[in-house]
């Protein structure tokens, strides 16, 4: 399972931002997340870690704040097993990390 924490900028006007994502997570993941957390911030911050581990950080995407990058990056954590039509599985935690390298 899976702890996600939104940390964003209060001054910005990021909140409304961060709620719409903080829903967003619960609305694709469900029980799949343990615990999804806001943290405020400043200084124009919006990151949002998964474990820990810094997956998406505003200042580096090049897309600005969007919904469908930031849970294709959250599924990497939420979604620990895919499943192949031939029955195998394989870890997606191999690609943990990797978020921020590809951009």
């Amino acid at each position: 399972m899976t702890d996600i924490e939104i940390e964003f900028c209060v001054p910005c006007g990021l909140y409304k931002y961060a709620t719409e994502v903080q829903d967003a997570v619960i609305e694709e993941y469900g029980e799949r997340v343990d615990s999804i957390q806001l943290t405020t911030g400043d200084g124009g911050v919006f990151k949002i870690y998964a474990d820990g581990d810094l997956i998406w950080n505003k200042s580096i995407s090049d897309d600005g704040l969007d919904h469908d990058e930031i849970l294709a990056d959250i599924d990497e954590y939420a979604v620990p097993f895919r499943l192949f039509k031939n029955g195998e599985r394989s870890r997606s935690d191999q690609s943990r990390g990797t978020a921020l390298n590809n951009r």
